[in-house]
C-alpha cells in the first residue's frame, strides 16, 4: 500500500506533505523564506549578546579551535528535532560572512563550523539562538557525555520540581475530593495555587520557547496547544479560586505537565542512546599506543595522536589512525573495511587504515590522518550526518502530527465555546483540556525516526553500513538485482595457480609487486601472498587504468600489467605482464564461488527478484558462473567497461547494483540502490548507498528482511497512534476522561510505541 502517493511535494525539500500544505514542517518553511530572502536573521546589528563577548578573544578561541585547522570549531547544539533542523543550520553560511561552511551531526548533536576571518563566537551563538537553538563550543578533550549530562540534568531538575509540586498539590486536593469544604478547602486551594507557580514559571519554560517559535514562524507545533492548555487551566483555576468556585484544575494541569516532561525526557534519552551509538569510538576505541621518537619510545593515548607521528603497532592491536607502512610488510585484518576475513599482506609504502587490526607481528607506520579525518572516520561521520535524512515516511508522520495538532486544537476551541454556551463552561474547559492532553502527537512524531534509527543500528550490528533511512524504502521498491562477479559472487580470495613461463625471474616479480603495491584488488593480494619475501622495485610514473590494468616505468622501459584472454575456457582468470609492446609472462588465478552465493540467489529468486550479472570478465567465465548459480542468461552481461555498466543500469528501473570497486563505481552511483561489498574504502562509500562489511551475500537477505520489518512497524505504529488519539479524544469530549486521567494515558501511547519498536527490531 502506497501511503504517500496522494500527497504533493514540499516546496523546499521536495518530500511529501499534506494535500493543502506548501511545506512539510516549520524548518522547511523558514528555509524557503531564506532562499527567497523574504526572511533573514537580523545578524550582527541586533544579536550581539553581551554575555558571550568574552568568547571572541583569541585566547578563548585558541582553546577550542581544531589543531589541524585554525578556522574550524565544534559546537554542541541543543534543540535539534529533525532533518530540517540540520538543513536550516547548514544554511547559515548563505546569510553571514562569518561562516564558510557547517556540517551538522544529528545523532551527536554536534556542528563542525569552518569560520572565516570575521568569525566571532558571540555572533554565531546569537544567530543560532535567534533560529531557536542553544549552542556551546566543544574542545577536542571535552567528553560529549558531559554535555548530555548537563542537558539531562537541567531536564531532570524541571521534572523534579514539577513532580514535587504536583505530588504535594495532589495531597491537598484529596481532602477536597473527599468532601472537604469551608475555610480549610479554600486554604488548601490557595496552597495548591502557590505550589503551581514553580511549575508555571520554571518547569514549563521549554514549552514556552517552543510555543514562541511556533507563533514566530506561523507554524503550529505540539508546544503551542500544551502552553495554551497550561495557561488556560491556570487562569480559569485562578479566576474560580478568587470567585470561590470549586472547579479548579491545578492538580490535573500540574500532573499532565509532569508526565509530559517525563515522557519527553525518556524519548530524549532513547534518542541519545540510539542515534549516538554509531560514534567513531565504537570503531576506534581509546587505547594506549606506542609512539617512536628521536629519544626512544613513549606511550600516549590514541586521542593525542598527531599527523606525522611514528607508531609501533603491536599484534592484535586496532590501528588508531590512517598512515603509511614503514616496515617491509605487515599482516592486516581488514574485515571492518572490506568484509574479507582472511589476512591481507601489505608492503612497504602502502596505506594502512584506522579500524583495521594488526596480525602476527608488530610493524611501524607513519600517521597521515587522525580521528574523523580517517577513512573510517569519514564513513562514520557521513553515516551519522545522513542517518536521519527526511524519508517519505518521516515526512508523512510529521505532516500527520502537524495536522493532528491543528485539528485537535480547533476542535477543543470550538467545543469549549459551543458546549460552554449550551451547557457549562467549567465542564467544557475540563473536557477540552482533556482532549488537548490525550491527543498530544508526541508518540506519532517520535515513533517513525525511532524506527529508522533502530533499523539503522540493527543493520550496522549485522555488518551493513547504510547512509540514510531512506534506503529502506528504496530496497522495498527493487525489482532487479545485478551482481559483479569477482569478489561479489565469488570469494575474491584469488590464488596464483600457475604462470607462463613456469619460472618467473625475481626482477619480474619485483616489477609486478611494485605495480600492484598500492592496490587493494584481490589480484594484488594474490601476488603478495605468493611472493612474500620479494621486495618491490622502485617504479616511476605509476598509473592505474581503470578497467584495464596498471602501468609504470622501470629502468627506462614501460611495464604494463593487464587482463588477458589466455586459458579463459578453463575458468581461470589471467593477466599478462608486458614490457613496452612485448609480452613477458602470463599469470593464472582461480576464484571460487562464495559458499553462500547459490543459496542467496535461490532465495532472491523465490522472492520474485530478477537476478543478473554485469561483469568486466570475459563471456566464457561469466556464463559459467551464471550456469552454476541458475541466473537467467538474458540478464548476464560480460566484458563490460565501467561506462557500459552504467548504460545498462540507467535503462533498468528499480535496479540494484552490487559490486566491489572502481570498475563498478559509476553503476553503483547510478543504481536505484548501490551496494559495495569490497574494494577501495573511500571509493565504495562515496559511490554506493550501502557497504557490506561481512563476507558473502547473506547481508543482502538481512537488508531486505530489516527493510520489510521496519515498514511493518512503521505502519503498525502509525495505525495505533491514530486510533489511540481518535478513541482517547472521543472519550475526552464525552466526559469519560478528565484531564488527570488524560495526563496518565498520554505517555502510555509513547511507551507502547517505544516497546513495540524495540521488540520488533530486536
Amino acid at each position: 500500500m502506497e501511503l504517500t502517493r496522494s500527497f504533493p511535494n514540499c516546496k523546499y525539500c521536495q518530500q511529501q506533505c499534506p494535500a493543502e500544505a506548501d511545506f512539510c514542517c516549520q524548518a522547511c518553511e523558514l528555509l524557503y523564506q531564506i532562499d527567497y530572502q523574504s526572511w533573514l536573521p537580523k545578524g550582527d546589528q541586533s544579536l550581539s549578546l553581551k554575555k558571550n563577548e568574552y568568547m571572541d578573544s583569541e585566547e578563548f578561541k585558541s582553546f577550542y579551535r581544531n589543531p589541524t585547522n585554525e578556522n574550524e570549531f565544534t559546537f554542541y547544539i541543543e534543540g535539534l528535532q529533525c532533518a530540517s533542523c540540520i538543513h536550516l543550520i547548514e544554511k547559515i553560511p548563505e546569510f553571514t560572512n562569518q561562516v564558510e561552511s557547517i556540517e551538522v551531526n544529528f545523532g551527536l548533536s554536534l556542528a563542525k563550523v569552518n569560520g572565516t576571518k570575521y568569525f566571532k563566537f558571540s555572533q554565531f551563538l546569537a544567530l543560532l539562538e535567534e533560529l531557536g537553538y542553544k549552542a556551546s563550543p566543544l574542545s577536542k578533550n571535552e567528553n560529549l557525555a558531559d554535555k548530555y549530562k548537563s542537558e539531562n540534568r537541567t531536564s531532570l531538575k524541571r521534572i523534579a520540581v514539577a513532580g514535587a509540586c504536583a505530588g504535594n498539590i495532589m495531597l491537598f486536593v484529596v481532602p477536597i475530593y473527599g468532601g472537604l469544604t469551608g475555610p480549610y478547602a479554600t486554604a488548601f486551594n490557595w496552597i495548591s495555587f502557590f505550589l503551581f507557580l514553580p511549575i508555571l514559571f520554571y518547569s514549563a519554560f521549554p514549552f514556552y520557547q517552543g510555543a514562541w517559535n511556533s507563533l514566530r514562524y506561523r507554524v503550529i507545533n505540539v508546544d503551542l496547544p500544551i502552553v495554551i492548555a497550561l495557561v488556560t487551566g491556570f487562569v480559569f483555576s485562578t479566576v474560580n479560586l478568587i470567585n470561590g468556585k470549586s472547579d479548579i484544575y491545578f492538580d490535573s494541569t500540574a500532573s499532565f505537565l509532569f508526565l509530559i516532561l517525563s515522557t519527553r525526557f525518556l524519548v530524549k534519552r532513547i534518542q541519545q542512546k540510539t542515534l549516538s551509538d554509531s560514534s567513531i569510538l565504537s570503531f576506534l576505541p581509546i587505547q594506549n599506543v606506542t609512539c617512536k621518537t628521536e629519544t626512544g619510545q613513549i606511550s600516549k593515548l590514541s586521542l593525542n595522536i598527531k599527523t606525522g607521528d611514528s607508531l609501533i603497532i603491536s599484534p592484535d592491536q586496532i590501528i588508531p589512525a590512517d598512515g603509511v607502512l614503514n616496515s617491509i610488510n605487515a599482516e592486516i585484518d581488514m574485515s571492518i573495511l572490506n568484509g574479507e576475513s582472511l589476512p591481507h599482506t601489505l608492503a612497504l609504502g602502502m596505506d594502512v587504515y584506522a579500524g583495521t587490526r594488526c596480525l602476527n607481528k608488530s610493524f611501524e607506520m607513519k600517521v597521515t590522518k587522525t580521528d574523523t579525518e580517517t577513512e573510517i572516520g569519514k564513513i562514520i561521520s557521513s553515516l551519522e550526518k545522513d542517518s536521519l535524512k527526511k524519508t517519505q515516511f518521516v515526512a508523512l508522520s510529521e505532516n500527520i502530527s502537524h495536522w493532528l495538532i491543528g485539528i485537535v486544537f480547533s476542535i477543543a476551541v470550538i467545543f469549549f465555546f459551543v458546549y460552554g454556551a449550551l451547557v457549562n463552561y467549567d465542564s467544557a474547559l475540563n473536557r477540552a483540556l482533556a482532549l488537548i492532553v490525550i491527543a498530544c502527537p508526541c508518540a506519532l512524531a517520535f515513533g517513525t525516526p525511532l524506527t529508522y534509527a533502530l533499523s539503522l543500528r540493527k543493520a550496522r550490528d549485522l555488518g551493513i553500513l547504510i547512509k540514510n533511512g531512506n534506503i529502506f524504502e528504496k530496497v522495498l521498491q527493487l525489482k532487479t538485482i545485478f551482481f559483479d562477479k569477482t569478489g561479489t559472487l565469488t570469494s575474491g580470495d584469488l590464488s596464483l595457480v600457475s604462470s607462463f613461463p613456469c619460472q618467473i625471474p625475481d626482477e619480474w616479480k619485483q616489477i609486478v609487486l611494485s605495480l600492484e603495491s598500492r592496490s587493494l584488488h584481490p589480484l594484488a593480494f594474490a601476488f603478495r601472498k605468493s611472493w612474500p619475501n620479494t621486495t618491490p622495485a622502485k617504479i616511476n610514473d605509476f598509473q592505474e587504468i581503470i578497467g584495464k590494468g596498471v602501468r609504470g616505468v622501470f629502468d627506462g622501459s614501460v611495464y604494463l600489467l593487464e587482463s588477458s584472454y589466455s586459458r579463459e575456457e578453463s575458468g581461470l582468470m589471467s593477466v599478462k605482464l608486458k614490457q613496452n609492446d612485448t609480452t613477458l609472462a602470463y599469470f593464472y588465478f582461480s576464484d571460487e564461488l562464495h559458499p553462500d552465493t547459490k543459496n542467496v540467489i535461490s532465495e532472491l529468486s523465490r522472492q520474485n527478484y530478477q537476478i543478473g550479472i554485469i561483469s568486466g570478465d570475459r563471456k566464457t567465465i561469466v556464463d559459467k558462473i551464471a550456469r552454476d548459480t541458475g541466473i537467467n542468461s538474458n540478464l548476464v552481461f560480460s566484458a563490460k567497461n565501467p561506462h557500459q555498466k552504467l548504460d545498462i543500469i540507467k535503462n533498468i528501473p528499480f535496479a540494484c547494483m552490487i559490486g566491489d570497486g572502481a570498475n563498478d563505481s559509476l553503476a553503483l552511483n547510478q543504481a536505484h540502490v548501490g551496494i559495495s561489498v569490497k574494494g577501495s574504502v573511500s571509493l565504495s562509500h562515496n559511490s554506493s548507498d550501502i557497504c557490506f562489511t561481512r563476507p558473502g551475500l547473506n547481508s543482502l537477505l538481512d537488508l531486505i528482511r530489516i527493510s520489510k520489518r521496519s515498514q511493518q512497524i512503521l505502519k503498525l505504529n502509525l495505525t495505533f497512534a491514530l486510533f489511540y488519539n481518535f478513541l482517547g479524544g472521543s472519550l475526552a469530549l464525552l466526559g469519560y476522561i478528565n484531564p488527570l486521567v488524560a495526563a496518565i494515558l498520554m505517555p502510555i501511547s509513547s511507551l507502547l510505541i517505544i516497546i513495540n519498536t524495540h521488540r520488533g527490531l530486536k
